[in-house]
């Protein structure tokens, strides 16, 4: 739980702009735990619903993997960790009370193909993941840039549907920061087939990138 706890720090630090937080001190941890789940309860429906309104994501289905997020800040469970069928595939997996379709193991992407990096007899491991059966990949609100190293490969890759999407609150100080990091992406994008959207409320806002393999509602 200390490392989840770290990065969701970082991301509390980055986006309310506050210097110092001691995770020792309990008061400190319940005000980042409390501001990640506000975020997901919050912006983080927005992001989900707008997926789902424009048909691009199916949480109804195990063939779709969220990818590297813990109990707080996941958007295919709830805050009280009620089961679906998606699957979650990160290193924070320990984080969740009920481990169905919870697996610990870091997703990476190379040559526009993931992979499974896991420990096996306390060995580490590289297994290729099936594309025919996992073909759905979500990653949002990355906690760092190397997280999403050469993700633009992933968008030539038809194999498998790929969402990459940020959201928050309109008045967090690493909004702009956000934004750019996936616009920039989609510079890299020229020669892919993808799709984008933004939605903002008064309070919130959302942002994502995805490939274009299926069908989708045009995007007004």
């Amino acid at each position: 739980m200390k490392k989840y706890m770290d990065v969701l720090k970082d991301q509390y630090q980055k986006a309310t702009g506050v210097k110092n937080i001691d995770l020792k001190s309990s008061a400190c941890l319940s005000e980042v735990k409390n501001w990640a789940i506000n975020r997901k309860e919050t912006s983080g429906v927005l992001f989900t619903k707008f997926l789902l309104d424009i048909n691009k994501i199916d949480y109804q289905t195990s063939h779709t993997i969220e990818v590297g997020k813990g109990v707080f800040d996941t958007v295919v469970r709830d805050s009280d960790n009620n089961f679906n069928r998606t699957v979650i595939a990160s290193l924070y997996g320990n984080t969740f009370k009920n481990k169905e379709n919870i697996y610990d193991v870091n997703i990476v992407f190379s040559n526009g193909k993931p992979y499974g990096l896991c420990k096996i007899n306390n060995k580490k491991q590289i297994i290729p993941i099936n594309t025919d059966y996992f073909s759905g990949y979500l990653l949002q609100n990355p906690y760092n840039e190397k997280s999403i190293k050469n993700i633009d490969k992933v968008f030539k890759n038809n194999d498998i549907d790929i969402i990459l999407g940020v959201f928050g609150n309109m008045e967090d100080k690493d909004r702009n920061e956000k934004i750019k990091l996936l616009k920039d992406i989609k510079l890299k994008l020229k020669y892919s087939k993808f799709i984008e959207g933004e939605i903002e409320t008064k309070n919130n806002y959302a942002y994502f990138v995805a490939n274009d393999r299926k069908n989708v509602k045009k995007l007004k």
